[in-house]
């Protein structure tokens, strides 16, 4: 193991007023595309923060009198939040991947996902057969900065058979 195979750029996201989810949704989806896009970037990791998801807690009075499964939920809920590719689009000699987004962002979106159709037309909806709440993954890397919790986007440097990660300005990784 060298030195080139350990983040040599980091950036610590802290905030008395910012909730920690809220923290870690802005080094994903803000901070880390923009740092991927990069030249001599070939990855970007995000470590720490409370990383949002949300708990499906079915009752299982409700599943029996709606004739649900929990299969049937767990597949409702995986068909209706997805990302997909429809394929590479070309322009000015360029390849771009398309992607189509389908995913839910709040708990009232699974509420509303519909699981089936009963014979009368009415639609079984996730919220009549569960609770859906808001809660964080399991935290296993506790990352701080000056005594706080913090997110730590790091970049990691590739091509020209080099790999490592990115240090602009020193010697030690030239990607």
């Amino acid at each position: 193991m060298t030195f080139a195979s350990f983040p040599i750029l980091g950036y610590s996201l802290t905030s008395d007023a910012v909730p920690q989810t809220q923290l870690w949704e802005i080094a994903t989806y803000e901070l880390k595309p923009r740092l991927n896009r990069l030249d001599g970037v070939a990855r970007v990791i995000v470590q720490g923060g409370q990383e949002p998801e949300f708990h499906i807690v079915p009752d299982p009075a409700k599943l029996l009198q709606a004739s649900v499964t929990v299969s049937d939920l767990l597949e409702a809920v995986r068909r209706t939040n997805l990302i997909d590719s429809p394929g590479l689009l070309e322009r000015n000699h360029q390849l771009y991947l398309g992607l189509i987004g389908g995913q839910v962002h709040d708990p009232q979106q699974i509420v509303a996902t519909v699981i089936k159709t009963t014979t009368g037309g009415v639609p079984v909806r996730v919220g009549d057969v569960a609770k859906v709440e808001q809660a964080v993954r399991p935290l296993y890397t506790v990352v701080t900065a000056n005594g706080n919790p913090a997110r730590e986007p790091a970049a990691e440097c590739g091509g020209h058979g080099a790999t490592g990660w990115r240090r602009p300005g020193y010697g030690c990784c030239q990607c």
